[in-house]
């Protein structure tokens, strides 16, 4: 049950971002576009995460009153806590 919870947030969590790089295509060049679309061959690589960072950067500079970065940081936030969200249940109950 709660490893099905986890896996609905973290695919919350992915849509939000490509939500947020969805935003950017049209303020983009083309190798930035190109490099975006190929994202799975360079996904976990250096350039990816600074890739990222730029487009996150970017983001906060022309919407600067978009929800979808909070949105994004809650639900990371909650689909990494959500594991232990049974253990918390656990300690949490009243003794019987």
């Amino acid at each position: 049950m709660f490893f099905l919870v986890t896996l609905i947030l973290f695919a919350a969590t992915f849509l939000t971002m490509a939500s947020i790089v969805r935003d950017m295509m049209p303020h983009m060049d083309f190798t930035e576009k190109e490099y975006f679309r190929g994202w799975i061959h360079n996904w976990g690589t250096l350039k990816f995460g600074a890739a990222i960072r730029r487009l996150w950067d970017q983001h906060c500079q022309r919407f600067p009153n978009s929800r979808k970065r909070l949105v994004f940081a809650f639900l990371l936030v909650v689909a990494l806590l959500s594991p232990s969200l049974p253990l918390l249940l656990e300690v949490l109950r009243p003794n019987r």
